[in-house]
């Protein structure tokens, strides 16, 4: 099947409202894996829909997920832009994570555009930020009207998640999180010290996903993660 075939079949697992693509991926690994309980570990956006995903009601029903560790994932999308911390704050890793991601897309632009009906080769080109990578292809790929209104679904989408995590899931926040200060998390905070299974353990240090040693420099969230999801497992939690 083809790259625009798949993209027509599959909108509705790719928006701001979903995480059937990652409950696809899960699916996939117990099936290979039968007789295997699953964890994970996710940092950032990944760790912001991993912690969404254990309060899904496709994990309800399935009980795919075990049990999680999110690192800076307690974040609200909608603040990330309404406050403007990429545009205004942050300008330098919104341009290369910008950068990043349009090297990355490039070898499907031909495909994605001949979907979308545009030159995503011409409207990328040059591309400085991640608001115009969205103007361009996700909101034309989903068929909503801004990205004010992809940001908005998305934060109340996970928000509403993580009110019914019910599984055991440990949140990490660094207080000295460039990427997610107070306004930014503070939505997320509350929806999910609501949930009946995730612990949020906020940090004086740590940054964005890195949670170092301020002693000696090394980094201690595999420390973390592998002590929390062992701790699980030998509680029969999974």
């Amino acid at each position: 099947m083809d790259l625009p075939s798949l993209l027509s079949i599959n909108r509705l697992k790719w928006g701001p409202r979903s995480l059937d693509d990652l409950h696809e991926v899960l699916e996939i690994i117990q099936s290979r894996h039968p007789n295997v309980p699953i964890v994970g570990a996710g940092f950032s956006f990944g760790g912001l829909c991993l912690q969404s995903y254990a309060g899904s009601p496709a994990n309800h029903k399935s009980k795919l997920l075990k049990a999680a560790v999110s690192f800076s994932g307690c974040f609200d999308p909608e603040f990330i832009y309404t406050e403007g911390v990429l545009r205004h704050r942050l300008m330098p890793y919104d341009l290369g994570l910008s950068l990043s991601v349009v090297n990355d897309m490039k070898p499907h632009f031909e495909l994605m555009g001949k979907h979308l009906g545009t030159d995503l080769g011409k409207v990328l080109i040059g591309s400085r930020s991640m608001e115009a990578y969205h103007n361009a292809i996700t909101i034309q790929a989903m068929g909503i009207s801004s990205t004010v209104e992809y940001w908005l679904m998305m934060g109340q989408f996970h928000r509403q998640l993580m009110r019914s995590i019910n599984v055991p899931v440990l949140s990490l926040l660094a207080d000295d999180d460039p990427l997610i200060p107070p306004k930014v998390s503070a939505g997320a905070v509350e929806s999910i010290t609501q949930s009946d299974g995730a612990i949020l353990v906020q940090t004086k240090r740590g940054g964005h996903a890195g949670f170092f040693e301020y002693s000696t420099g090394e980094c201690y969230a595999d420390r973390v993660a592998l002590d929390f999801l062992n701790a699980c497992c030998r509680r029969c939690v999974v």
